[in-house]
């Protein structure tokens, strides 16, 4: 992790931060995240693509590391893990489908609690990760697939920008 040089870009809407990140990431020499209250046109690994309302988390780190190729594959389960380990602190249960997914069980049925993508650009020798997370919060989720939300679980509201500053410290740490 580089403590360093990290800046932390939040915006109230963005088309996707994902987007967004990639726009700005040569205007930037350290890691960094951007966050979004709303999101226009998130999108996900098969390009499908949504309105992200407010109450979400969604959010993108950028960050530059040397690491081989063949660990590309690798950060959207490593990522989706340190998010599963987090919200088990909150007492959220949820179990990882591969590749990118977070789901709990809720009336019998699986529902997608949290999202990942992962993109690269390979910078001489250095790779800039583009790490997505857009995780249910404080929201009523998009209806492309179940869904639920943190608040839905627990009937609490969360502090999403801390849960952004936790989970972007996790994810630096142990990627």
């Amino acid at each position: 992790m580089n403590d360093k040089v990290f800046s932390e870009i939040k915006v109230e809407r963005a088309t996707s931060t994902q987007e967004l990140a990639k726009e700005i990431a040569d205007k930037i020499y350290g890691d960094f995240s951007v966050q979004a209250i709303v999101q226009s046109a998130g999108y996900g690994r098969r390009g499908t693509r949504w309105i992200s309302k407010e109450g979400g988390l969604y959010m993108t780190l950028s960050l530059k590391r040397k690491i081989s190729i063949n660990e590309l594959p690798t950060l959207s389960v490593k990522t989706a893990e340190i998010v599963k380990e987090y919200l088990a602190k909150k007492g959220i249960y949820s179990k990882i489908k591969e590749p990118n997914d977070l789901m709990v069980k809720a009336k019998g049925e699986d529902k997608k609690i949290c999202g990942i993508l992962i993109e690269s650009i390979k910078q001489s020798e250095y790779y800039r990760l583009f790490i997505g997370i857009g995780l249910n919060v404080n929201n009523d989720p998009p209806k492309i697939c179940p869904a639920i939300s943190v608040y839905q679980i627990t009937g609490k509201k969360m502090d999403i920008d801390q849960m952004a500053r936790d989970i972007s410290r996790l994810v630096r740490e142990k990627i």
